[in-house]
């Protein structure tokens, strides 16, 4: 589950964001390229609940207009 509050991860968790960019981010990335990142740093998400998180939380991706 995600909390807005608190961001926690083991050392080295970081990479796991630059990677993601570096694909194209989470709404850009092919679906099986996801599913393999996850993997290695053994995480589960579920890219279809972006959207909604973006939209109850008002966050903005990098680069969106303010």
């Amino acid at each position: 589950m995600w909390k807005p509050s608190a961001c926690l991860g083991a050392a080295g968790f970081e990479r796991f964001f630059d990677e993601l960019v570096d694909l194209g981010g989470v709404t850009q990335v092919e679906p099986p390229t996801l599913a393999d990142l996850c993997a290695r740093y053994e995480l589960e998400m579920d890219p279809d609940s972006v959207p909604a998180l973006v939209e109850r939380f008002g966050l903005r991706f990098p680069g969106e207009p303010i």
